[in-house]
């Protein structure tokens, strides 16, 4: 059996004999971080953040390379860009500006600027909500506390479309204050 392939305007197709497979150019992950409630946030920050290093070296060991997509508030949130990644702002504002990220207005914008390969959708909770129905692979770290006032959240998760593909454990100790468990969702 020959392989050819063929580009098209807006997808890759592979033609074999007669039938056409549509091949996708990129895969959408969304990767954050929730606590029981799945709460990402209160009042622009993280209540863990510094608590928990190994949720910070999943964080960068899944991103590291990857073009990683945030809104504004988030960005602001962070204060600088993330190294090693193609930082992608999403935003509403044609005033936003800041050296060593790329500014988006639309998610068609943010997806064709990071091109084929893994997309990191790194948060807020608008952005993950916007991306939700075109993700592929959802990555919680599932932080075992409650944040004090909330006021940012991951999207539910539908069971109907969504499965564990993978657990792994964290415990308590020197480096983090919380159990938590790392969990990779897949679209099913």
């Amino acid at each position: 059996m020959i392989l050819t392939s063929t580009y098209h305007r807006f997808t890759k197709d592979i033609k074999i004999k007669r039938l056409v497979i549509p091949m996708k150019m990129s895969s959408i992950t969304l990767i954050a971080a929730v606590d029981n409630n799945f709460a990402i946030g209160s009042k622009g920050s993280i209540s863990w953040m510094g608590e928990m290093k190994s949720d910070m070296k999943h964080f960068i060991s899944k991103t590291s390379g990857k073009p990683v997509i945030m809104g504004r508030k988030t960005f602001d949130s962070i204060g600088f860009p993330l190294k090693n990644r193609l930082n992608i702002v999403l935003t509403k504002s044609t005033q936003f500006k800041h050296g060593g990220v790329t500014v988006a207005h639309t998610i068609d914008e943010a997806v064709s600027i990071a091109g084929s390969g893994d997309i990191m959708i790194i948060g807020g909770a608008e952005i993950y909500k916007e991306f939700m129905g075109i993700a592929d692979r959802i990555i919680l770290t599932h932080i075992d506390t409650q944040m004090d006032e909330p006021d940012a959240f991951f999207p539910e998760l539908n069971k109907k479309e969504w499965v564990i593909a993978d657990t792994v454990d964290g415990h308590c100790d020197a480096d983090n204050v919380h159990n938590h468990s790392f969990v990779t969702y897949e679209r099913t």
